[in-house]
């Protein structure tokens, strides 16, 4: 994984496909990955059902928004998982 100690944006990689890296923008909520764009980026960003694993990891690491601190056992608890919030 690569980071910035300054920036909102990081690099998480795949967990399927080596070598491949979503950027993530914890300051906005937004991934590149496939399944953000398919079916999270509509969702408000006070929804935890927004964050994909790879926006859940992020968090975890440069730090939760106030406006999401309510989940913050779920958020820790899904990253152990490398798993993004069901429905």
């Amino acid at each position: 994984m690569n980071q910035s100690e300054n920036s909102e944006i990081i690099s998480i990689e795949s967990e399927s496909k080596t070598g491949l890296y979503y950027s993530v923008n914890t300051t906005l909520l937004t991934c590149s990955c496939p399944h953000f764009f398919k079916k999270l980026h509509g969702l408000p960003l006070e929804d935890p059902h927004r964050l994909c694993k790879h926006l859940i990891k992020a968090l975890t690491i440069k730090g939760i928004p106030e406006y999401l601190k309510q989940y913050n056992e779920d958020i820790h608890w899904f990253a152990q998982r490398n798993s993004a919030f069901t429905s």
